[in-house]
């Protein structure tokens, strides 16, 4: 149609990590987002956020685990971990990264 613009739905730097769920990376933070804007980010070196946001994603299946892996900077077998521990034991079970027991 004549006249028509399109507006990216996503910034150009945006990374794909499913049809749900992108991130931007900027010198501080991960961003991650939809169509719709932000969801949540956290900081390159807090590794309880990333611990978290691994977990979530997975278990919402916003993401395949060896994309979210490099974005996120850790094995991919450490993801499964982490949502496993997750789903037994919600946010506090991954706080610090190894669970109870």
């Amino acid at each position: 149609m004549p006249g028509t613009v399109e507006l990216p739905l996503l910034p150009e730097e945006a990374i794909t990590l499913g049809p749900r769920l992108a991130v931007v990376e900027t010198p501080e933070a991960l961003i991650f987002m939809n169509a719709s804007g932000p969801l949540m980010s956290c900081a390159h070196g807090d590794a309880a956020a990333k611990r978290f946001i691994g977990a979530v994603v997975m278990a919402q299946g916003l993401a395949k685990g060896e994309d979210l892996a490099d974005v996120l900077g850790v094995h991919r077998s450490t993801l499964f971990r982490n949502q496993k521990l997750y789903r037994e034991g919600g946010l506090e079970a991954i706080r610090d990264g190894r669970g109870h027991g």
